[in-house]
């Protein structure tokens, strides 16, 4: 993992990961990324952690966080410093929205200067737009997800976290 990766785990529960959470590594230990608010329950802010305190959201193992490969995908990308400037620019802000504004959205714009989330889109290409999806669609974007991976894992690195 290196200052300014797009970085993930899995979320959900072990058997079935359902989503993804994504964020930057800020190469030193830590991560940017939208978390919740201590202040003000049920909202999301941006914030920097430890990337122990990422990792542990990880329903496979609390020991794994993962680096998109933008290389590998074929996706342009911005220098590292940049990618942090971007990130560093929206600590302390919130405006979470799940279809508009999550942390895939926020982790692909630091990354790319584009507002992109490849689980949104899935959701709105079946037609789920505007709404919450079921926990069974959930699963079944979870099983998607993995045989995505599964497939290509070159697509993103797996990195132990102490």
């Amino acid at each position: 993992m290196a200052k300014g990766d797009h970085i993930f785990v899995w979320c959900g529960n072990s058997i079935i990961p359902t989503h993804t959470h994504h964020g930057i590594d800020c190469g030193n230990g830590t991560v940017i990324h939208f978390a919740g608010n201590k202040n003000k329950k049920n909202t999301f802010v941006i914030t920097k952690t430890s990337l122990v305190s990422f990792a542990a959201g990880n329903v496979k193992s609390q020991k794994e966080v993962y680096a998109l490969n933008y290389d590998v995908l074929g996706i342009p990308y911005d220098l590292p410093d940049l990618v942090i400037q971007r990130a560093e620019n929206f600590i302390g802000k919130g405006e979470y929205h799940l279809f508009e504004n999550n942390c895939e959205h926020f982790a692909f714009f630091c990354k790319t200067g584009i507002k992109k989330s490849y689980q949104i889109e899935k959701l709105i290409e079946d037609g789920v737009q505007g709404r919450v999806a079921s926990s069974a669609y959930m699963w079944s974007i979870g099983v998607l997800i993995n045989n995505l991976f599964k497939a290509s894992p070159q697509k993103y690195k797996k990195i132990r976290v102490a």
